[in-house]
C-alpha cells in the first residue's frame, strides 16, 4: 500500500511541477509543460543547441535537468529506494529554486511562486511520508 501512495505522490509531483505557470513580462502565461512542448518542436525542427555562453536563456538545459531529475525520481520509486527518493526530492527543490533565481528577471516571479504552491505541498508531503515511514541514515 505504501508503494502505491509513493507512486501516486511522485506522479502528482511531476504533474504539479509541469503545471507551474510562467509568464514572460506582459505575455499570457504558459505552463512549463507547454514551454517544453514548444522547445521540443523547435529542437526537432532546428536541431537542439547547447550554447555554453548563455546558460540563462538556453532552455535546452532546463529540459535536460528536468528529464534527469524525473528519471532519478522514477527509478528510486520503482526500486523503493528511500534514500535515493529523498535525494531526488532535494534535487527537485534545488532545481525549482534555481530556475526561479535564474529566470527571475525574465518571468513573472509572483505567478511562478503562486502556481508552485501545489508542487511545494506535494513535495513536502512526500518528503515527510518518506521520513516517517522508514528511519533513514545517510
Amino acid at each position: 500500500m505504501k508503494t502505491y501512495i509513493h507512486k501516486i505522490l511522485v506522479f502528482l509531483l511531476i504533474v504539479s511541477f509541469l503545471l507551474i505557470q510562467i509568464g514572460y513580462n506582459s505575455a499570457p502565461s504558459n505552463s512549463i509543460f507547454s514551454a517544453f512542448v514548444v522547445l521540443i518542436k523547435e529542437g526537432v525542427k532546428n536541431s537542439f543547441g547547447f550554447d555554453n555562453f548563455n546558460l540563462k536563456t538556453n532552455y535546452s538545459y532546463y529540459l535536460v535537468e528536468f528529464l534527469l531529475a524525473c528519471v532519478v525520481l522514477i527509478i528510486a520509486t520503482i526500486r523503493s529506494n528511500t534514500k535515493l527518493m529523498i535525494i531526488a526530492l532535494i534535487i527537485f527543490v534545488f532545481m525549482w529554486f534555481m530556475w526561479f533565481k535564474m529566470l527571475q528577471s525574465i518571468i513573472n516571479s509572483n505567478l511562478y511562486l503562486v502556481t508552485s504552491i501545489p508542487f511545494l505541498i506535494i513535495i513536502t508531503a512526500l518528503g515527510l511520508k518518506l521520513l516517517m515511514t522508514k528511519k533513514v541514515s545517510f
